[in-house]
């Protein structure tokens, strides 16, 4: 990975170094100051980029500490400070529409946070999803603990259990997930989560 992340552009040195290592479809924007300079392997992403991927392409991102973010097709997120660059106490995301999947080892006490139209999601180390839909929240733990707020309610989830929002921001009850719904999520996500 350091091969891939030498051949990119100087920008001001993060704290964690980040590219994307996979993509599976011809549809995606990564999106820096509204310019689109053209996403491929070993693209180096940085602090505030927009992804942007088609309803048939997903892509991988790992970092240089381990973490992982695997981004389904249809899915608009802005990754905020995951890079480091201007985190003081933690890493944070944006999840407008889509599905998104996090694998995080623990790095120190940051936490990392994925914040939807109507909820936010704080984890140290696990490995999670969250799926944002006509401005409804879904967060699922495969592995870990996630603690979710919304303006009406909260749950903190443990392997296997997932929560959903409401667009208005209602949490609904900590759940176990059947079988079919998580078997669905993977199918979307694709190897890189299975």
């Amino acid at each position: 990975m350091a091969a891939l992340l030498s051949t990119t552009p100087v920008m001001a040195e993060p704290l964690r170094l980040c590219a994307i290592t996979a993509i599976d479809g011809s549809s995606v924007q990564v999106l820096r100051a509204g310019q689109d300079p053209g996403a491929k392997v070993g693209y180096r992403i940085f602090d505030a980029d927009r992804i942007v991927t088609g309803s048939e392409t997903r892509i991988t991102i790992a970092c240089d500490d381990g973490m992982r973010v695997i981004i389904a097709g249809g899915t608009e997120i802005d990754l905020g400070t995951l890079t480091g660059a201007s985190a003081t106490e933690g890493y944070a995301a944006r999840m407008l529409r889509g599905l998104a999947a996090f694998i995080l080892p623990l790095v120190g006490e940051r936490r990392f946070e994925v914040r939807t139209p109507s909820a936010v999601a704080s984890v140290r180390s696990t490995e999670w999803l969250v799926e944002v839909k006509d401005g409804a929240t879904a967060v699922f733990v495969r592995e870990g603990a996630v603690a979710v707020l919304a303006a009406q309610g909260s749950g903190t989830l443990e392997p296997g259990e997932g929560i959903d929002v409401t667009a208005s921001g209602e949490a609904g009850p900590v759940k176990t997930w059947g079988e079919g719904r998580k078997i669905e999520l993977s199918k979307r996500l694709g190897p890189m989560w299975e």
